[in-house]
């Protein structure tokens, strides 16, 4: 069983000569190997020492990127408990880390295998520190003296020349080495610390850790205090601007020189810059000049020569170009010169500046920028805009904008609305089309019409509608693109009216309507205005009535059946009117008329006329006239009504327009309102008699007018009778009604009181009054004592010139005077009344 793996490449004739490329340290064996060299070519032998060497565990070797680290075919051998085996790199030219690693059994051991990039060889030496020159040239008959003491603050800095692009952590380590540490002690990193003086030269060695190539310098370790300088070296900047001032260092070396002063001499180029004795360089002229340090007190002991380049810094920069527009996938150019007048280039004063211009775009997606010599090449990759800014060494400054437009695609043709119908005065946008449709050419268009008396356009394209007709209208391009547009103008109707008034016409009857231009026409149709483009379409609302047949310029109406029909004529614009036609039936005279033959009326009464005619058939159409041969009986309106005047009779005559005429008799009758009952008994409500004794009643109308006649009757014939002239007969004791009822129906009743005897008044008394006016008619109030008394009384004037008296106490004042009014009762009883008339 394997007790114990231990690999290690320290047996490889190269790491034996090179053992710098195998370090075992911190537990951790690493192998560095070159990208040239035997090993690259041959391979490095590795080899694992196994305990116990009669162990009977089989052993592996494994590669973690044999990519990059692989074995060599047949050069695995195991010989007395160690295993062998070579391994190289899997491509020269690849860097980077594997891991080789053997095991047995349960024990394993492993070697990181880093691969570099060998050196070409040493590039520069550069050195920092108080003691050693910028440029270090040592040789074993020549070593470099440095004072003992310096603190490690000198420092080799060593650089190695690698293929370009070289990753830093592929390329080699150094090691430095020093052949007597205990004199000049040096670092991994170069750093030298002088421990103590000696005689003794002492060579500090530097190797490349892969390649093994190699460096020696040359040093011995001084005491000496009276050290004089041994190099110079000039620091401080390498540009200066014209009237600008730099200052130079100069470092002597080592630094324990005691004399360190120099002077600054002008070595070449005196009239382009000063140096004074403090080593303030002024620039005086562009060019370029160098500068020494002499060391005072050792001439021979001098610095290189310090280039100094004098430089005249631009002040302004000119972009010529104001505003720069390009069409994407093409480039512009922008030329330096010295025109500040010109419009196109850019100008850098001064003139003669040496100035780097650094052109940039702030938008590379929209512009790039090339500079070749004096020309600015920019490229427009897309649309949009871009800063494009021009800075120069000095920090002068200059922007200018740029708009990149989309390539250009010409327009081929373009396109307008092929046709146009409009209306006088209506106008239309004409908007033209590029073809093909994602053209950018920028172009204008201009207008045009054939025919101005029918349409007009603008400069827009706008078309307005002048009077009825055609017209082409053209739209052209400033790039002699055009097409054309078909323009129909119509002028609509505003207006229509059909002149022939309402229509009536026999059935199978007809009729045309003619268009007319004459505004004065009665007859016809006419269109406003009159040169309207509009045609007119005729229509019915019922074709058995009245149906149509249009042509260009008429319509003729053909009557069918009676009744009635809308005719309508409509324009094309849309505006109509309306017209009534009236069908009658086929013409049948009238040869005479009926009216009613008789009428009676009342006064205030109406009776309406409806007269008809004959025959029953006939359709003639006929008017009335009405009239009246008593119109203080009876008038008749001119709608035949006839209207009661007064009583009486009376002809009402109804005449045709055609010289047709029928009478009818009217009679007019007054009815009473009222009926009056006079007596000559004091009450006319209630009369008394005595059996055997007649009293005559007077019935008076109201009004006197009234045509009504009386009838009289009683409801006890037993008490008293009454004749048809109104005389009643007392029969028998007893009280019985007596009615007086007019023709027309209105009654009045009295009663009778029958007694068998005669009652007697014993006094008449009156009343009434004492004056009255001329003219006046007064009732006297006559009354008997007893009230039962069946007297009858009479009235008797005193002068019948100045009042009379009826047989009822009626009293009518005539003229001024005084008169006396007698009343006496059949038995005998009298009363005057006293009365002035004034």
């Amino acid at each position: 069983m394997t007790e114990k793996v231990a690999v290690t490449a320290e047996e490889d004739s190269v790491v034996i000569k090179n053992p710098y490329m195998f370090v075992e340290k911190n537990g951790e064996k690493v192998l560095y190997l070159p990208s040239s060299g035997i090993t690259t070519t041959n391979g490095v032998t590795l080899s694992a020492n196994i305990e116990p060497a009669e162990t009977t565990q089989e052993y592996t070797w494994e590669s973690s990127d044999t990519s990059l680290i692989d074995f060599v075919a047949d050069t695995d051998q195991f010989a007395d408990g160690k295993a062998t085996i070579k391994i190289k790199k899997a491509d020269a030219s690849k860097t980077g880390t594997a891991i080789i690693t053997v095991t047995s059994g349960a024990k394993t051991d492993r070697i990181t295998v880093v691969c570099q990039t060998s050196a070409s060889g040493f590039d520069t030496v550069k050195t920092t520190g108080d003691n050693l020159p910028d440029n270090l040239v040592t040789s074993v008959d020549k070593p470099y003296n440095l004072p003992n003491g310096n603190g490690g603050k000198d420092q080799l800095n060593i650089s190695l020349k690698y293929p370009e692009g070289t990753d830093a952590e592929s390329k080699e380590q150094l090691i430095f080495i020093s052949s007597d540490p205990d004199i000049i002690s040096v670092d991994e990193t170069g750093k030298l610390t002088t421990n103590k003086a000696s005689d003794e030269v002492v060579t500090i060695t530097v190797i490349c850790q892969a390649s093994g190539a190699s460096k020696v310098f040359y040093f011995r370790v001084t005491d000496d205090q009276n050290v004089k300088p041994a190099s110079i070296e000039v620091t401080g900047k390498n540009d200066v601007d014209i009237d600008a001032s730099i200052q130079l260092s100069a470092k002597v070396k080592p630094v324990n020189a005691v004399n360190k002063e120099v002077e600054w001499q002008v070595k070449s180029g005196a009239q382009n810059i000063s140096v004074d004795d403090k080593g303030n360089v002024t620039g005086l002229k562009k060019g370029t000049a160098t500068v020494i340090a002499v060391s005072k007190e050792d001439s021979n002991v001098k610095s290189s020569e310090f280039k100094i380049t004098v430089h005249s810094p631009a002040k302004s920069i000119q972009i010529l170009d104001s505003a720069i527009t390009i069409e994407a996938e093409k480039t512009y150019t922008i030329t330096k010169t010295n025109n500040t007048s010109a419009k196109n280039g850019y100008v850098i004063e001064p003139a003669d500046t040496d100035d780097a211009i650094e052109w940039k775009s702030s938008n590379e997606n929209v512009l790039t920028v090339t500079v070749t010599g004096n020309n600015v090449v920019l490229k427009a990759i897309a649309e949009g805009t871009a800063k494009l800014k021009a800075t120069a060494t000095s920090g002068v400054s200059k922007e200018v904008t740029v708009t990149v437009e989309p390539k250009k695609i010409a327009v081929a043709s373009i396109s307008i609305t092929k046709e146009v119908t409009l209306n006088v005065d209506e106008t239309h946008a004409l908007v033209p089309k590029c073809l093909p449709e994602n053209a950018n050419e920028k172009v204008t268009f201009t207008y045009s019409t054939n025919n101005a008396k029918v349409a007009t356009v603008d400069a827009d394209g706008v078309i307005h509608a002048v009077g009825p007709g055609t017209a082409s209208i053209t739209a052209k391009t400033n790039t002699n693109r055009s097409a054309s547009c078909a323009v129909t103008v119509k002028q609509p109707a505003k207006e229509i009216k059909i002149l022939d008034g309402p229509l009536t016409l026999e059935e199978g009857k007809t009729y045309t309507i003619n268009k007319t231009t004459n505004a004065s026409a009665t007859q016809g149709y006419i269109l406003n205005p009159s040169n309207t483009t509009d045609t007119v379409s005729w229509s019915t609302s019922d074709s058995k009535v009245a149906a149509v047949s249009e042509s260009a310029s008429r319509v003729t109406i053909t009557a069918g059946s009676s009744g009635t029909a809308a005719l309508t004529a409509t324009t094309s614009s849309g505006v109509s009117t309306t017209v009534t036609v009236t069908v009658v039936a086929k013409k049948i005279s009238v040869t005479g008329i009926n009216i009613t033959k008789e009428v009676t009326l009342n006064v205030g009464q109406t009776h309406t006329l409806t007269p008809t005619v004959l025959p029953e058939n006939a359709n003639e159409v006929v008017t009335y006239t009405y009239s009246s041969n008593n119109e203080k009986v009876a008038t008749v309106d001119a709608n035949g009504v006839i209207h009661a005047v007064g009583p009486g009779s009376v002809s009402i005559t109804a005449k045709t327009n055609t010289n047709r005429s029928a009478s009818c008799s009217v009679t007019v009758k007054q009815p009473v309102k009222s009926i009056k009952i006079l007596l000559n008994k004091p009450n006319v409500k209630k009369v008394y008699m005595a059996k055997g004794q007649t009293l005559s009643i007077k019935a008076e109308k109201n009004p006197l007018t009234s045509t009504d006649t009386f009838s009289y009757k009683t409801n006890k014939k037993k008490v008293a009778v009454v004749s048809a002239a109104g005389m009643i007969t007392a029969k028998g004791k007893g009280t019985a009604k007596i009615t007086v009822q007019a023709s027309s129906g209105k009654k009045a009743t009295i009663t009778v009181v029958v007694s068998k005897k005669q009652v007697k008044a014993k006094k008449v008394k009156v009343k009434g009054p004492s004056t009255m006016k001329q003219k006046q008619v007064k009732k006297l109030t006559v009354s008997l004592v007893k009230g039962n008394s069946t007297d009858t009384i009479s009235f008797s004037s005193s002068n019948s010139a100045v009042a009379t008296v009826d047989n009822y106490g009626n009293v009518k004042a005539l003229k001024k005077g005084k008169v006396k009014i007698t009343i006496q009762s059949s038995s005998g009883k009298k009363a005057v009344k006293k009365i002035k008339i004034k």
